[in-house]
């Protein structure tokens, strides 16, 4: 979710939703493909009676159902579920960059995580406040990520195993 949104199956470009559903569906991605509806409920509509966030979020789900790729299961008052793993740039970002800060990954693993890096996290979505933890954590990391791959060199990379980084001691 770096760059507008888009979700691809098998490299095909599909019609992603637009508006709450888009929404509900990034929520889902960047969550492990679960949330609890009264979550959803909290950040999309702040302020409204749950009845009505419940019916906006029924309708919003109706909305996914339709769309391409996406095959949601939900519980009663508990959770929304996608059925389907998919793959997320940002999730895998945010999961990975710490491994990538405390010398786990190699130096090709890190420049990875740099290439993932191809437009603003949740571009679509910067006033949406739901959406801005995870703004500010991919944020945070990219800049630390970026320090560490300008400042060491290969040779440093390879004092990894030895328990340096930056040819310095940890």
């Amino acid at each position: 979710m770096f760059g507008p949104f888009r979700v691809l199956r098998d490299g095909e470009d599909l019609e992603p939703p637009s508006g709450i559903a888009a929404a509900v569906l990034k929520m889902l991605v960047l969550n492990g493909g679960v949330v609890h509806q009264e979550r959803v409920i909290e950040h999309l509509w702040p302020g409204e009676p749950t009845e009505v966030g419940r019916g906006r979020l029924k309708n919003a789900v109706a909305r996914l159902r339709r769309s391409p790729g996406v095959t949601i299961r939900t519980r009663p008052r508990a959770t929304i579920e996608l059925q389907e793993r998919f793959r997320c740039d940002l999730a895998e970002f945010i999961r990975d960059a710490p491994r990538a800060l405390s010398g786990v990954l190699s130096r090709a693993e890190c420049l990875h995580l740099q290439e993932l890096w191809v437009g603003p996290p949740l571009e679509d979505n910067l006033y949406d406040p739901w959406a801005e933890d995870f703004r500010e954590q991919a944020q945070a990391f990219k800049d630390r990520l970026w320090a560490l791959l300008d400042t060491t060199r290969d040779s440093a990379w390879q004092g990894r195993e030895n328990g340096r980084l930056d040819g310095r001691d940890r």
